[in-house]
């Protein structure tokens, strides 16, 4: 992540100019999130699948790197998960006048990239889990797995082969691991 300036309130964070680049608001710092093709293929691939259950049941809203504000205890702070989930009973209490997501999500799905750092991917978790999401996948397109994090403390950890499922945040959600992944494409 690039940190670009300090001190910055969420008005500035959306004040940032559209030039294809993602932010976040960390602890008043605007920082530029960078996402590979690798992992921007995952998180769309994500969205797809659990996005159509989503829909099917009329669950909630699923979104692509939706701005949230629900870190009170971090002061001016505000993070832009690859995918996540809302379900609507948490939703209709989360806004502020601004628009401002202020409610932590059911889940989150947060992608690896080579961008990545390893200690800024385990604050997000901890941020994610503290703040109350009770489903973070740790999604990893290098290694085809995906860590889950469940609010109850438990994690697990599960390769290409294996059926994950939504826990209680989406009952009846089963996938294969690797199709939460792009398909290879042959020449």
């Amino acid at each position: 992540m690039t940190q670009l300036a300090t001190d910055h309130t969420y008005a500035d964070l959306l004040a940032m100019p559209d030039d294809g680049k993602l932010y976040e608001l960390v602890r008043g710092q605007i920082v530029e999130k960078e996402m590979g093709r690798r992992a921007t293929g995952t998180a769309s691939t994500i969205l797809l699948n659990v996005g159509l259950f989503v829909r099917d049941r009329r669950l909630g809203s699923i979104a692509t790197e939706q701005y949230i504000s629900c870190f009170p205890w971090l002061g001016r702070h505000t993070r832009r998960p690859d995918v996540c989930y809302f379900s609507y009973d948490r939703l209709a209490e989360g806004f502020t006048v601004e628009d401002q997501i202020t409610v932590a999500p059911n889940w989150v799905a947060e992608v690896l990239s080579e961008h990545d750092i390893a200690l800024d991917v385990e604050e997000k978790l901890e941020e994610y889990l503290r703040a109350g999401v009770e489903l973070v996948w740790i999604v990893s397109p290098s290694t085809r797995t995906v860590r889950v994090h469940r609010g109850d403390g438990t994690v697990a950890v599960y390769h290409e082969k294996d059926t994950i499922d939504g826990w209680t945040v989406f009952p009846d959600f089963r996938a294969t691991v690797e199709d939460l992944f792009p398909q290879a494409v042959s020449k």
